[in-house]
């Protein structure tokens, strides 16, 4: 099976430890975040997202949007974005946080574990 390039929109609350180590982040926030991840499906890239973002300081992660994207990284417009698929595509996870934060009535919304 190949491997596919998902794009993900995500909502994350900073944990402490975060917020210590990247003093820009506000503990307890949530942000926004956008992530690529590459993996066999979708829903295989979905999996591994709760855990890689833990250990990267982030709490109840919300996906909030997902699609495969089309393998040829010319097809992303965003020149941030396809810089960011082409670190997923060498790594196999890359993510870019968006410095605001989201309002608080989101964070009612159903979480991953």
């Amino acid at each position: 099976m190949s491997l596919k390039l998902c794009l993900f929109l995500i909502e994350a609350t900073a944990s402490e430890r975060l917020a210590k180590a990247k003093p820009e982040l506000k503990a307890g926030s949530r942000y926004v975040i956008n992530c690529f991840a590459v993996e066999q499906s979708i829903e295989k890239a979905r999996g591994i997202l709760p855990r890689f973002f833990r250990k990267t300081g982030w709490d109840e992660l919300t996906v909030k949007g997902e699609k495969i994207v089309p393998p040829t990284l010319r097809a992303i417009p965003d020149p941030e974005l396809r810089k960011l698929a082409k670190t997923a595509s060498e790594k196999g996870v890359a993510f870019m946080v968006y410095a605001n934060e989201v309002p608080s009535e989101s964070a009612d919304k159903p979480r991953l574990s």
